[in-house]
């Protein structure tokens, strides 16, 4: 049983240490034997759902069936992280069950127009949607010879979707403190998420090995980025107070297992409600503490450290907001000071007087 388990890791040693990886996924896993089992069962369980084709079936040359069974079969799609092929196949899946007879090479401009007038009520979801038909259509464009593809129609749309003001905006102090005050593991997730900024998924997955007292060691699920993120004195506390179950995960339900997704979700949403408040996400904490990182005057490269950002799109945004903020209150405070304390107030005073 263990044995089964165990199927697909793979067991690395240095320095005196060992360290599980899942091999084909390069996941680094937990060094709790239990929590390890766990997430490789859970492992196991997500990629069957990412099977392609069922044994004896063949799709006609050509067809949009075809098309998606080819890449849900290459390296591109299996490149993915587990959570972003998850989500292709969800709207794979969509799109064939309507159009899987189709011919590829028949697909033009006006039936991507439509496909998108038909999600309008959605905009979000109609962009998702185009983004998976148009990085099928590539795959398709590729390869000529099998589908006969010149062009890719979904290619140069604009999104429809734009994000409002308060998505996934960051948290106030208030805020973070209203959802702290919720008993368990909305409390503890909350504490990881403002402190180490990480998203949902690697919060729940986080396990007492990956915690040595100064900083936590992780591997994120979206990237495969390795990070190491030293703890906050106030995490520091916070995870100080807590028992260390047995199963190994810091989140853990009422019973001491850890949580999934989606029940994780229907917590968060019980104490958001409890809380009585309203437009802020989980993810918005990821959001929090890089605006909190910005405005400590850190630098975009670090923190991209501790985000585990790739590029520095998202770090030079909070470092600018930071940025702004302070040199807004500089100004205002010079505009606002006495002439007497301000050359440019006294130098400007000359001027006034000379007019006058």
């Amino acid at each position: 049983m263990q044995t089964l388990r165990l199927r697909g890791t793979k067991r690395y040693q240095s320095g005196g240490r060992t360290y599980w990886y899942f091999r084909a996924t390069g996941e680094r896993l937990p060094d709790d034997p239990h929590a390890r089992a766990m997430r490789v069962l859970e492992i196991h369980k997500e990629r069957e759902k990412f099977k392609s084709t069922p044994r004896g079936v063949v799709y006609a040359p050509g067809s949009f069936d075809d098309l998606c069974d080819a890449y849900l079969r290459s390296d591109d799609y299996q490149r993915l992280s587990m959570t972003t092929r998850a989500d292709y196949r969800e709207r794979i899946d969509w799109l064939r069950k309507r159009f899987g007879t189709l011919d590829v090479a028949g697909l033009d401009r006006e039936f991507v127009v439509a496909l998108r007038d038909k999600l309008a009520a959605k905009p979000r979801a109609a962009d998702w949607m185009l983004q998976v038909l148009r990085r099928l259509l590539y795959f398709a464009l590729d390869r000529p010879s099998r589908f006969g593809l010149q062009h890719n129609p979904a290619a140069r749309f604009k999104r429809a979707w734009r994000p409002s003001a308060t998505s996934n905006r960051p948290w106030t102090q208030a805020e973070l403190v209203a959802m702290v005050a919720a008993p368990g593991a909305i409390a503890t997730a909350c504490m990881l998420g403002a402190h180490l900024g990480q998203r949902e998924a690697d919060i729940l997955r986080l396990t007492w090995s990956q915690y040595d007292g100064d900083a936590v060691t992780l591997r994120q699920g979206k990237t495969g980025e390795q990070l190491v993120v030293p703890v906050h004195p106030d995490l520091e506390r916070h995870l100080a107070a807590l028992p260390r179950t047995e199963l190994g995960t810091i989140v853990v339900g009422a019973r001491g297992r850890p949580l999934t997704g989606n029940g994780f979700r229907t917590l968060f949403q019980r104490a958001r409600a409890v809380a009585g408040l309203a437009g802020i996400t989980f993810h918005g904490l990821r959001h929090t503490a890089a605006q909190a990182l910005a405005e400590a005057g850190c630098s975009e490269a670090e923190i991209r450290a501790v985000l585990g950002h790739r590029t520095s799109q998202m770090a030079q945004h909070y470092t600018r907001r930071a940025d702004q903020t302070r040199l807004a209150e500089a100004a205002v405070a010079r505009l606002s000071a006495p002439p007497e304390k301000n050359k440019v107030g006294r130098k400007m005073s000359k001027r006034v007087r000379k007019t006058v």
